[in-house]
């Protein structure tokens, strides 16, 4: 989820293919920094690499999706032009992967769910059509009470009917107690 192993990666593998949020910190494109991405080359990180900057849900093989999403918790605040009378938050994109099995069921492997990981599963079921068996990945669930974390974690399983979780990293200690 993280892109710190991506230079090693680029290293062994210079023709691997990124597929990575349309973030313009990475070199992808935004709303936000539309005049300044006129001015500056922005992605100098991957710009040598074969990279895909994913903006909306993709297929990128059978049965295997990427979903988008973005952060109403995380991301950047701009006062720059022309934002400099109305400020703007621009909201951290993140992507998912979304598998689907044979038996038509899918399981959902997220990064940090930076975009609260409800709101990635629902994403998911809605772009899918299809049921969320498994989730797996980080769940960003380590600021948050006890209370919360398990209401998070009876509505994924009775209101989303997710069947399985296999949190990490980020999930918090507490949390994946």
């Amino acid at each position: 989820d993280h892109i710190g192993g991506f230079d090693y990666l680029l290293k062994i593998n210079p023709d691997f293919k990124l597929f990575l949020p349309n973030d313009s910190s990475l070199g992808g494109t935004s709303e936000l920094n539309a005049a300044m991405d006129k001015k500056l080359t922005r992605g100098y990180l991957f710009r040598h690499s074969n990279t895909q900057f994913v903006k909306e849900h993709t297929e990128i093989a059978k049965g295997v999706y990427l979903i988008a999403t973005s952060s109403p918790l995380s991301g950047g605040f701009s006062k720059y032009p022309p934002y400099e009378d109305e400020p703007r938050f621009w909201r951290l994109p993140e992507l998912s992967l979304a598998l689907e099995n044979e038996d038509g069921q899918v399981t959902l492997i997220s990064g940090c769910s930076h975009s609260k990981i409800e709101e990635i599963v629902k994403e998911t079921k809605q772009h899918l059509k299809k049921e969320v068996n498994l989730v797996i990945g980080g769940f960003h669930h380590s600021p948050y009470s006890s209370e919360y974390v398990t209401s998070i974690a009876k509505m994924m399983k009775d209101e989303l009917g997710v069947e399985k979780i296999a949190c990490s990293h980020c999930t918090g200690e507490e949390a994946v107690k």
